[in-house]
């Protein structure tokens, strides 16, 4: 029988992306939203049918923490092993999770290797009888042998470093925009949390029409840039095809479940704008809201047409929806690593996320600036909200849709 994994986190993605990764391995999964309602199907295990072999917590929650609902498995005498996923990089925390009995802990953000390698190591440690498990102490002989192969290790390191090192140039070149690829105002604000991997921009233009597309990678290694680089292939030919938006992901979707081989979370926005018609296109798999800001200085409007993350689901509906434009709106895409951007609150102690509305409240004050400098004004203030310290890449670009048709140069 398959193994029961309860999921407690508050953001509504993540808990889609989790309970589909787990589902997909072969678990059965519950979520649910916060600690007190984790708390709650943890003790009463009658009502899931089976109980719960592992709990999967976020820390940061609203009504019960993580930290709180692995204090309160203990003081109930809960024996269900839990792993914590913290995306805040406070070891005070991770020490603290440990010795209150967490199993083991993930650092956002996640990719699914990492997820299905932690659960099965900790539900398989949760197998075995508990006893005295000591391990036979190395001889001489045995450590003689150890410190040589540590010098081939390393040896073996250096060249593994030396490619790394050739790999991080080749991606940065390929996923770098040219300063003259687009001819309508775009600007744009990045920042990789690693060398690797992470968000990715691009914008082709083609007379009056532009195509651009934003998409995140979970990770920040070799695989999430594989998959960055698979993203921009097809986005190119997809411009040569002259393909929309709905017709791009369902051929990557396709494709990321024919190789067999996708274990990353890939969200993605295309947009189209087409100036002849004043009329954009717009196409989510799984990603934060496409913001408008109208130029008549109405209110800011979030538009998602709600596509499934790509790469786990075969009948997947990534429908496009016509914007209505006018010359002088502009419109901005975003990973969700601004709206993610997290500080503490000294005052009650928990992590404040800067979330959608933060994110139009600041493009809202910075609207009557120009484009460039408002993305520029934009990014400053994301920063400062995380303390210039952010968990995850970000990345803000925003275009405005010019008073007459220009065509490319």
């Amino acid at each position: 029988m398959s193994k029961h994994i309860l999921i407690a986190e508050d953001e509504k993605q993540a808990r889609l992306s989790l309970s589909l990764i787990l589902k997909g391995a072969g678990y059965r999964v519950t979520a649910v939203e916060n600690g007190a309602r984790a708390l709650t199907e943890l003790m009463t295990p009658e009502q899931n049918g089976r109980p719960v072999d592992l709990l999967l917590t976020d820390i940061k929650m609203p009504e019960m923490d993580g930290l709180a609902l692995i204090l309160a498995l203990k003081s109930h005498g809960l024996d269900v092993p839990a792993v914590a996923m913290t995306g805040f990089g406070d070891k005070d925390a991770v020490v603290r999770l440990l010795r209150s009995g967490c199993k083991d802990y993930l650092e956002k953000p996640l990719s699914a290797g990492e997820i299905l390698s932690c659960v099965a190591k900790v539900l398989s440690e949760a197998e075995k009888t508990a006893g005295d498990r000591r391990k036979r102490p190395r001889d001489n002989g045995d450590a003689a042998r150890l410190w040589r192969d540590i010098g081939a290790y390393k040896r073996h390191l250096d060249r593994l470093s030396a490619q790394f090192d050739s790999a991080v140039g080749a991606y940065h070149e390929l996923v770098d925009i040219a300063p003259r690829s687009f001819s309508i105002p775009f600007a744009w604000e990045n920042r990789p949390l690693a060398e690797l991997g992470g968000d990715f921009i691009g914008i082709e233009s083609r007379s009056t029409t532009h195509d651009i597309l934003i998409a995140d990678v979970a990770g920040h290694d070799l695989g999430a840039a594989f998959h960055t680089i698979l993203i921009k292939a097809f986005f190119e030919e997809n411009g040569r095809q002259h393909n929309d938006g709905s017709t791009l992901f369902h051929l990557l979707n396709r494709h990321l479940l024919e190789s067999g081989r996708n274990q990353r979370m890939i969200t993605a926005l295309f947009l189209r704008i087409d100036l002849d018609a004043m009329a954009a296109w717009a196409a989510t798999a799984g990603h934060p809201p496409l913001i408008h800001l109208p130029a008549s200085g109405g209110a800011v409007r979030c538009l998602s047409t709600g596509g499934p993350v790509l790469g786990f689901q075969e009948a997947a509906d990534f429908s496009d929806r016509r914007i209505d434009i006018r010359p002088g709106d502009r419109l901005f895409l975003y990973t969700d690593g601004v709206t993610g951007a997290a500080r503490l609150d000294t005052a009650d102690g928990r992590m404040k996320r800067l979330s959608e509305d933060g994110l139009k409240h600041i493009l809202t004050a910075h609207r009557h600036i120009d484009l460039a400098e408002m993305v520029a004004a934009s990014w400053r203030a994301v920063l400062a909200f995380c303390d210039g310290k952010p968990d995850d890449d970000l990345l803000l670009a925003g275009l405005e849709i010019p008073e007459k048709p220009q065509s490319c140069s």
